[in-house]
């Protein structure tokens, strides 16, 4: 009997099951998929432009079906021609967020094992239904067989998926040009299968999902995005990365949300990064910030550093009074006049008021925006008093501390850091 059920199930894959039916249940499980890795969303088996959105929340993962099969290291295959319309077109239109696409083709080569094993295992899951429906009899030993086949069967479609479909297809432009180059590559690691190609493209760069301020300030610098104003808004700069399959894929805008506060933190913003601004009214940039972490919105201004050191410096410059008429200062006279006469025998003009030669000055700082603070006290006392005539500035930092008791590890590596950063005095007490 078991031969018997075992030739039964064999007839039915043969027969009974299509590569249409196979090719349905493969659409099925890669739909059914939920573990996406940073991708947004995954489009599994299109049908056609029209079934991938053309979203800006994120890079989306197209899993081309099985018709649309690949061929390693050629430059034209059923999955290249289908990748290539996707990328030109979405449902109205031309593609916006071409540079928010990849995809994933099947090997031409492995297709067929895997629509055998998936015909294998839906005729098992037929054998078994007919029982439960009472149109075929089954011995208690055939049915645990059923079941035990149909377990098997279903592992071994899931690894020949993961072994077929095995080529990532990911679009490349050079800046200047129109042509579209073809990525191709493999995913590695276990996983799901989009698990699997996004940490393959990670440790490409081709899928980035932790970005800097400083490459932010060079994408900026070589394409160049920066407006005539010489600042671009944070939803501009988002826009660029999605649409431009020149610039490198950033994962989500909160990577490239992150990558602004990076840089707008930097020491060195003036040099190597930016500046942010809330806004521009027209003359000047609102809510200018830098040396400090910010959170990035949509409408928000990454500010070339030129320009906002320009405005900084000017903001520093202290507002200079006109000068008022005030009363002279007379005298009476106690005689009949001087000899020579003239007003100016009775007149005398105020001294002189005499000019300070030194500053002190105390400031206490907050913990978290010490480093903020330090550099505008830099910036607007410590500058202006050294560009004074013979101006010399002598700066002292001194720590006030209290606890409920430091422990030994942190009295032992706070008098170690303090005397390796030169501490003329320290004391715990």
């Amino acid at each position: 009997m078991r031969a018997n059920i075992t030739r039964l199930a064999a007839d039915r894959a043969n027969s009974n099951v299509t590569d249409d039916n196979a090719d349905d249940d493969i659409k099925r499980r890669l739909q059914a998929a939920r573990a996406f890795g940073p991708f947004a969303a995954v489009h599994a088996f299109p049908d056609g432009p029209g079934d991938v959105t053309d979203d800006d929340d994120g890079v989306h993962l197209v899993v081309l079906p099985t018709t649309s099969h690949h061929v390693p290291n050629v430059d034209l295959s059923p999955a290249i021609t289908m990748a290539e319309q996707i990328l030109a077109q979405r449902n109205a239109g031309p593609r916006l967020n071409r540079n928010l696409l990849v995809f994933c083709a099947p090997s031409e080569a492995r297709l067929q094992e895997l629509r055998t094993a998936t015909r294998q295992h839906l005729a098992w899951k037929s054998i078994l239904k007919d029982h439960v429906d009472q149109r075929l009899e089954l011995t208690k030993g055939d049915e645990a067989q059923a079941k035990s086949k149909i377990s098997e069967t279903d592992e071994t479609v899931t690894q020949r998926i993961a072994e077929t479909y095995q080529h990532v297809l990911v679009p490349e432009q050079t800046p200047g040009t129109r042509e579209i180059r073809w990525h191709q590559t493999k995913p590695t690691g276990a996983g799901s299968l989009p698990e699997r190609i996004a940490r393959k493209l990670e440790s490409e760069e081709r899928l980035i999902t932790a970005y800097g301020g400083t490459r932010v300030r060079m994408d900026l610098d070589r394409i160049p995005l920066w407006s005539d104003r010489r600042d671009i808004t944070v939803e501009g700069l988002w826009k660029a990365y999605c649409q431009f399959p020149y610039l490198p894929r950033l994962a989500s805008f909160d990577v490239l949300a992150k990558a602004i506060s990076d840089g707008v933190s930097k020491l060195a913003w003036q040099s190597e990064t930016f500046a942010y601004a809330e806004g521009h009214d027209g003359n000047r940039w609102v809510g200018l910030d830098v040396a400090q972490h910010i959170s990035a919105r949509p409408s928000g201004l990454v500010v070339h550093p030129e320009v906002a050191q320009a405005q900084i410096t000017a903001d520093a410059q202290p507002v200079e009074a006109p000068a008022e008429a005030g009363p002279t200062n007379t005298v009476p006279s106690t005689g009949g006049g001087t000899e020579g006469g003239g007003a100016a025998a009775g007149t005398r003009k105020a001294e002189p008021v005499a000019s300070a030669t030194s500053f002190y000055g105390q400031f206490s700082l907050d913990s978290v925006r010490a480093i903020r603070q330090l550099e505008e006290i830099l910036r607007t006392v410590v500058e202006r008093l050294n560009a004074a005539p013979g101006g010399a500035v002598k700066l002292t930092l001194e720590i006030n501390a209290s606890s409920a008791g430091f422990d030994d590890r942190v009295r032992r590596v706070v008098s170690e850091n303090a005397t390796q950063l030169g501490a003329r005095s320290q004391e715990f007490e």
